[in-house]
């Protein structure tokens, strides 16, 4: 089969490999499609290291080809999609049963494969949107549109969202932001506040940069939440006399593997 390789940072390739052997628990996938997702783009760039050459490629829609022994809830031709399976980048891969769900048949693959992401964004509304509270979303990427979203959903009274894209704010707007701000143009966490007479109740952090925890930080109010999304590659130093000053709350949208259903 023909699999697209990281080979070295900045460096792709195509290789004719094996079709991979499955284990008794798992399945192998003919791939529909594959994201490229801002962790694909961070390793190509060498901002995360792995060993190469390596597959890359892990928001995937597909087919079941095969099915391990053991496997249970799955079954040839079945339409899936994945939730962390690293190799999508290939004709085929295989994956643990326990980490792939059943896809609709009303939802494409290209659809489907940027889903993954979804249910990151609905716990951190769980753990932390209420009815009628106020959002702020910093970061308008895939997952900070899919915030914007679940925020409103989960019944938000206001989101307010901030990137230095034009076209990801009319974006946000277009799919539920009611304000779009941008960081070039003004002191956001500064705007927040007065939009929301003192700071929003949840700043949801969509980037993974200092800067944007930075925002979010200064644009929450007292005893709001800080609900973490953006996959941070450096430290973010927490000063605790401010956010014991505060009664800020902290809480990771990322589910454990543990924790999945």
């Amino acid at each position: 089969m023909k699999a697209a390789l990281q080979v070295d940072i900045g460096k792709y390739e195509i290789r004719d490999v094996p079709v991979p052997e499955i284990k008794p628990h798992q399945c192998l996938i003919k791939v529909g499609a594959c994201t490229v997702c801002a962790t694909d783009v961070k390793y190509f760039k060498g901002l995360q290291r792995r060993t190469w050459p390596s597959p890359m490629g892990h928001e995937i829609t597909g087919t079941v080809e095969k099915v391990g022994s053991a496997v249970q809830g799955f079954k040839t031709g079945d339409r899936i999609l994945s939730r962390i399976v690293w190799g999508g980048f290939a004709e085929y891969v295989p994956s643990d049963a326990d980490m792939l769900a059943h896809l609709p048949d009303n939802v494409g693959f290209e659809e489907g494969a940027i889903a993954q992401l979804l249910p990151i964004a609905v716990r951190g509304a769980e753990l932390s949107v209420k009815p009628g509270k106020t959002v702020f979303v910093s970061g308008l990427g895939a997952a900070g549109l899919l915030c914007v979203q679940v925020a409103k959903a989960y019944g938000a009274s206001r989101v307010i969202a901030a990137d230095f894209f034009e076209m990801k704010r009319k974006v946000a707007l277009e799919v539920g932001a009611d304000l779009a701000l941008d960081p070039n143009a003004e002191d956001v966490a500064k705007r927040v506040k007065t939009e929301t007479n003192g700071g929003a109740d949840v700043a949801m952090e969509a980037v993974g940069l200092e800067p944007s925890f930075r925002a979010c930080e200064q644009a929450v109010r007292g005893g709001g939440i800080l609900s973490i999304f953006g996959t941070h590659l450096t430290p973010v130093a927490l000063d605790l006399t401010q956010w014991e000053g505060r009664s800020l709350q902290l809480h990771i949208m990322r589910e454990q593997h543990h924790e999945m259903p």
